[in-house]
């Protein structure tokens, strides 16, 4: 299934129109969701029939696509073969994830952060009220570029992407705040049919410490520092046993665009 969306994307075919408030102001929004069959040969997702292309084209250009499997529709395929979500890949996955999770405080100290930042108490307690960092996404774009990422700004959220030598989408999400000047971030693998995820603390001394306090400019760029380093352990380490726990996934996949 592929989404075409300004926001979250739904959940059954057809078109959805949102309006909903949030902290940043008035979210309103227009998802347009189809049903498609691809096989594991196949290259590429088929292309939308003219009617229901005419129909996306009047909607506009797309912000945001998104694809998801239907396990579910399988037994109703009659053309195609159905790809859908492995359970025994979701439970090797997740046994991968786990793992990983108990083991955050070694791999960070294998990352070698550049910076020894304090605590997110400490943090919080020191942090003048009010401070901010001014623009963040010129050192996330440099620090990330020669790692392989791109780098996607919203309302107090960063998204990171690349795409893995196996095919599965590793995003970065960076929740800065829109008025807090907090970080809280999560380093993620989507394949078909998961996504392995783990946080991204940004100093040895925050593991599991929640919103961390950003400060001024000059703490953003030790923030940056010590995410690109972290990012660059796990690409090595957790993403590689992902890949092994599920393979690689379909030409067509593409979870996020």
């Amino acid at each position: 299934m592929t989404a075409a969306n300004a926001a979250a994307p739904a959940k059954t075919p057809g078109i959805l129109a949102g309006d909903s408030w949030w902290i940043n102001g008035r979210n309103r929004s227009l998802a347009s969701v189809r049903v498609v069959e691809a096989g594991e040969d196949s290259k590429t997702l088929p292309p939308p029939s003219d009617p229901i292309a005419a129909i996306l084209a009047a909607c506009g250009k797309a912000k945001e696509t998104a694809q998801m499997p239907l396990p579910s529709l399988a037994t109703a395929t009659t053309t195609a073969q159905a790809v859908q979500a492995d359970p025994e890949t979701g439970r090797r996955v997740g046994d991968v994830v786990r793992e990983h999770r108990l083991r955050l405080a070694e791999i960070v100290e294998q990352a070698r952060l550049p910076h020894d930042l304090p605590s997110s108490l400490e943090a919080l307690q020191t942090t003048p009220f009010g401070m901010t960092s001014g623009p963040k996404k010129p050192a996330l774009a440099a620090a990330f570029k020669h790692l392989g990422y791109d780098c996607r700004g919203g309302s107090g959220v960063f998204t990171l992407r690349r795409t893995s030598q196996a095919n599965l989408s590793i995003e970065i999400t960076l929740d800065v705040g829109s008025w807090s000047n907090s970080l809280i971030g999560f380093y993620k693998i989507h394949g078909i049919g998961f996504t392995a995820r783990l946080p991204l603390p940004p100093s040895k001394n925050a593991i599991g410490g929640g919103q961390y306090q950003i400060g001024d400019a000059a703490r953003w760029n030790q923030i940056v520092e010590n995410l690109a380093a972290l990012v660059t352990e796990l690409d090595r380490t957790f993403l590689h046993a992902v890949e092994s726990a599920a393979g690689a996934a379909p030409s067509w996949f593409l979870p996020h665009s």
